[in-house]
């Protein structure tokens, strides 16, 4: 997924992880582990 968002949202790893923490991410797998990959995405680029 973190791959995706950055080919997607064109940013280096550094920049998406810096804004939206890994950990963050895995705290979010129970709610959004169902929902498509482009929600997941959006939540990042808001933190951008």
């Amino acid at each position: 997924m973190v791959a995706y968002a950055q080919w997607k949202l064109q940013q280096p790893f550094r920049v998406l992880l810096e804004s939206y923490p890994l950990e963050r991410i895995l705290s979010n797998y129970h709610l959004m582990h169902e929902a498509d990959i482009s929600k997941m995405v959006e939540l990042i680029q808001e933190e951008l």
